[in-house]
């Protein structure tokens, strides 16, 4: 056995080798240890058997050789499990705080197919560690090797990196890839360590002879600090080579119009439904609007704009005459009642922006001859398949008949006719409606899926064409695209980032989360509000605490039921809130978030159920905080929101260094200085914001 070392000031990784297999075998950054491990996972197929064969770096090849020359080195895996013309080759490159790594797929055998691989991996972990995982806004899961996490993602994640740390530093793992190709992000915690993968699709997966490269790079990096800390490491990446930013200037995003940047409050609802419609409906805005009169949708939105005195969108469900989730994508007609509320809506004032659904095609839409474009006769070509060339669907809890299900399609962006679909509909909306802008569901929460349908002219299996399938579609609608309109999608992926103005941030309520999408992405793009609905709609404590955090993270708050209006508990907070967010708007659309101040209260948490389909409890703070610093003056500004029905008293600190502050700033604020940190204690009033200026 040889061994092989890398090693620099704050990490150290030790490999070891022979003629057959080659693995991580220890090392450190800072006190996250590494442990023994394969430094890569494969799966291949036997085309002559269908017989799947798993690898790793340490077994079942024919030869491994290493390979260095200064910082540059390299490690070649040929022979995959015996066969010839199957090898993959991985290079390194040291510099003083990680290794960047690149790897290549060479397979010029015709009876086999490389399905997947592994970015460079390791797994690593302590007595006691944090990790941060890229879900929603981010999570932290503090003392994860004790307390345990899984995540099995399907096929990507809001972002593309990683990272495990404790009080002394660690270590940040990312994907750094500018044209996100398809991969899947693999997290198992526990047991004192962490294993982390990213698994890359094959590109021509179930083609035989389909060698290729990793899709960008991949970074082991030493982090000294936290999540944020691994923030800005990712977002030097991010502004540096990434595909998806848009431009910004000092207002923020150039491309979206200013009045749609302003937004400090959303509504959601749907129209009620017709007895064509039946119980089909959007189960989580289903509470209150079906129960009232036909023109409570629209009604009480004004009302309740005219109590806020600030400018209000509406994010309107259920305006089509087919069933909700049922007969997609024939959205068209819209509903009588429809343009009716419209126009009350537009008439005072309200931004309105109907959903349509820009992922699926339902399977059975011609149950009652309909329609002459089906998926039958249409939509089935441009379908996604899975390797067994079945469509690949999901279920839904709509019916046709009350008792069966609806299968929803996955389409694939690539199909013209898909593309051309999505955006007959789009244009339909714009010409015949006064309306402000279209959501497209379930864009950015489809993480990319791979596609093995060989018809479509895109790598089978994985590859970058998921992206480049909704690149064209929306850079086609956004050709003519009304320059009076917003354009949004659900959740936060980050690779449709400059195909959207703004993301539904709904699913951003799950316990331990952080601000790491804001910290790298405020002001290019608008996050819009988080769900209280559903099983928390009477949750008036979680209602609280959500829109202080949104409020801190940089979100347009909202994406409630206007029947907040009745809610006099709410009522006045919501309004002291959304007013403050109305008057920092130019700030937010053109400031970096700095790390989170620190909060030291003597008002203890409270704790509450999951929302959706959460498992873990949320523990509330009382006063929540966030600071921002403006790119053009420097300004800092701090908000402190306390939360509680009582009044508050906090210590509020940060690193005054890293604020870049000057002392007689802070002290006009009230802060002292005491070893680089500064801080104050804050009386907070019951249900207040306090605003500290510098």
């Amino acid at each position: 056995m040889k061994k092989f070392v890398l090693q620099k000031k704050n990490f150290k990784i030790v490999f070891a080798y022979n003629n057959n297999s080659l693995w991580v075998e220890d090392g450190n950054f800072y006190s996250i240890k590494l442990t023994k491990s394969p430094l890569f996972s494969c799966v291949a197929k036997d085309l002559s058997t269908n017989e799947l064969i798993e690898v790793d770096s340490q077994k079942n090849w024919q030869s491994v050789s290493v390979l260095a020359q200064s910082e540059n080195f390299s490690f070649s895996f040929d022979g995959l499990n015996g066969y010839k013309h199957v090898a993959v080759k991985i290079e390194g490159c040291l510099d003083d705080s990680g290794v960047t790594w690149k790897t290549t797929v060479i397979n010029q055998n015709p009876n086999v197919s490389v399905m997947e691989i592994t970015h460079p991996t390791a797994i690593v972990g302590g007595d006691y560690f944090d990790l941060f995982s890229p879900c929603y806004a981010g999570l932290v899961i503090q003392d994860a090797g004790k307390k345990g996490y899984k995540i099995d993602r399907p096929y990507g994640n809001t972002m593309q990196f990683v990272c495990v740390y404790d009080k002394q530093g660690g270590v940040y793992f990312s994907a750094h890839d500018p044209k996100p190709a398809i991969k899947r992000l693999e997290i198992e915690a526990g047991n004192d360590v962490a294993k982390l993968r990213y698994v890359y699709l094959g590109e021509n997966a179930t083609l035989g002879a389909n060698g290729f490269n990793l899709s960008g790079e991949y970074r082991w990096q030493a982090l000294e600090g936290n999540w944020f800390d691994g923030c800005l490491i990712y977002k030097n990446f991010v502004t540096s080579k990434a595909c998806w930013l848009p431009k910004v200037d000092q207002n923020g995003r150039v491309d979206t119009l200013q009045k749609f940047k302003d937004i400090p409050f959303w509504i959601c609802d749907y129209i009620p439904n017709t007895k064509e419609q039946g119980d089909n409906k959007p189960m989580m805005l289903s509470s209150g609007s079906d129960l009232c009169s036909e023109d409570y949708w629209y009604k009480i939105p004004v009302e309740l704009q005219k109590k806020l005195n600030v400018p209000v969108a509406y994010h309107v469900y259920n305006w089509h005459q087919s069933p909700f989730n049922v007969d997609y994508p024939h959205f068209l007609p819209a509903k009588d009642n429809f343009k009716v509320g419209l126009k009350y809506l537009k008439d005072n004032g309200i931004m309105v922006m109907p959903y349509i659904n820009a992922l699926s095609w339902e399977t059975k839409d011609d149950y009652l001859g309909k329609y002459q474009t089906t998926f039958a006769n249409t939509g089935f070509k441009g379908s996604v398949k899975t390797q067994s060339g079945d469509v690949k669907v999901v279920e839904y809890p709509q019916t046709h008949d009350g008792q069966t299900r609806v299968k929803l399609a996955y389409m694939c962006p690539t199909d013209e006719v898909w593309q051309n679909t999505i955006n007959t509909i789009t244009k339909t909306l714009e010409k015949d409606f006064d309306i402000d802008g279209v959501y497209f569901d379930q864009i950015s929460a489809s993480h990319g899926n791979p596609c093995y349908d060989k018809g479509h002219g895109h790598t089978v299996g994985g590859g970058v064409f998921w992206r480049q399938g909704y690149q064209r579609m929306m850079d086609t609608i956004c050709q003519d695209r009304p320059q009076n309109s917003f354009y949004f999608s659900e959740d936060n992926t980050e690779e449709y980032l400059n195909m959207f103005d703004g993301f539904l941030t709904w699913r951003w309520g799950i316990a331990n989360g952080v601000p790491a999408f804001p910290a790298i992405y405020a002001g290019y793009i608008q996050m819009i509000g988080r769900s209280c609905l559903g099983k928390k709609k009477e949750d008036l404590e979680f209602l609280k605490y959500s829109l202080a955090k949104s409020f801190v993270y940089g979100q347009q708050l909202g994406w409630l039921k206007a029947d907040v209006i009745y809610n006099e508990k709410v009522m006045p907070f919501l309004k002291t809130l959304v007013q403050t967010r109305y008057k920092y708007t130019a700030l937010f659309n053109n400031a970096d978030m700095l790390r989170p101040p620190s909060v030291e209260c003597e008002r203890l948490p409270i704790v509450t159920s999951p929302a959706l389909y959460f498992k873990e409890d949320v523990v509330m703070e009382r006063v929540i905080t966030g600071a921002w610093r403006c790119k053009n003056t420097k300004k800092v500004v701090l908000f402190a929101i306390n939360v509680d029905e009582k009044e508050s008293e906090c210590t509020i600190s940060f690193n005054a260094n890293e604020y870049e502050i000057d002392q007689k700033s802070l002290a006009q604020n009230g802060f002292e200085i005491k070893d680089d940190r500064a801080y104050t204690v804050a009386k907070m009033p019951p249900l207040s914001i306090k605003v500290f200026e510098f």
